[in-house]
């Protein structure tokens, strides 16, 4: 199955590792602008490295979504990014 998302936005959530790591380097790979969100900056940064290796378009924001403030900012930034 062929995933067409170029020129997308998308904010993925438990962008560290796991499921959410690898979700964001498909979608990349398959042409989205990704929002990596995560509480694990080291993670979350390795992650973007990943990406940006393959040519990817990512950014990576702190985010704890337990928080209403932090999720908001969340969007604002990704928003300010990738309108």
């Amino acid at each position: 199955m062929e995933i067409r998302l170029k020129d997308k936005v998308a904010v993925i959530t438990g962008a560290s590792t796991g499921i959410g790591a690898a979700t964001a380097i498909t979608y990349a790979k398959a042409g989205a602008k990704v929002v990596l969100a995560d509480i694990n900056e080291q993670d979350g940064l390795e992650t973007l490295r990943v990406i940006e290796k393959d040519n990817g378009t990512a950014i990576y924001c702190s985010t704890d979504v337990a928080s209403e403030n932090a999720v908001t900012k969340l969007m604002q930034t990704a928003d300010d990014t990738y309108g």
